[in-house]
């Protein structure tokens, strides 16, 4: 018995812990529900993604931040939010996110889909735009990707 009301104390404790702490990190942070420990917002995706997420804009606003588990994801709703994120403040919103597996199959993190918006980006960028993506290089390899297309269509 004793152990019983001992475990009930401690997640007690831990969930009121849980709520002081998300509730001193999520002051500066856009509204959303409020999560689930570990889960976060999976729970209020439904069967339907786009009309939970609809719903949740309707009762939290056009921005809004969920939890998908550990990852903080910024939903943005409406035309004009979607402008000031996408043009206005488009260099804050444009790196991509610190994954430590990068850092072993991505050659430390520095292919182009993987590194972090700056200078080695915009090389790159420069580098394969130039180099790779020019009409001539396009139809030298127009043949090899034919066939890895049809291969990928006859693999499904």
């Amino acid at each position: 018995m004793a152990s019983i009301v001992a475990l009930f104390l401690l997640t007690l404790s831990f969930g009121l812990l849980w709520r002081i702490l998300t509730k001193i990190v999520d002051r500066s942070l856009p509204p959303g529900p409020p999560r689930v420990p570990l889960l976060g917002h999976l729970h209020l995706l439904g069967v339907l993604p786009h009309k939970s997420l609809s719903d949740l804009s309707s009762r939290y606003g056009p921005v809004m931040l969920l939890w998908f588990g550990f990852a903080p994801t910024l939903v943005v709703s409406s035309p004009d939010a979607a402008r000031e994120v996408l043009c206005t403040q488009d260099l804050a919103f444009a790196s991509r996110p610190n994954i430590s597996i990068t850092k072993y199959m991505f050659y430390n993190g520095k292919d182009l889909g993987w590194t972090s918006y700056g200078p080695y980006w915009r090389l790159m960028r420069k580098v394969t735009t130039v180099e790779l993506f020019t009409a001539k290089r396009l139809e030298e390899s127009r043949m090899v990707r034919h066939t890895q297309v049809s291969k990928l269509i006859d693999f499904i």
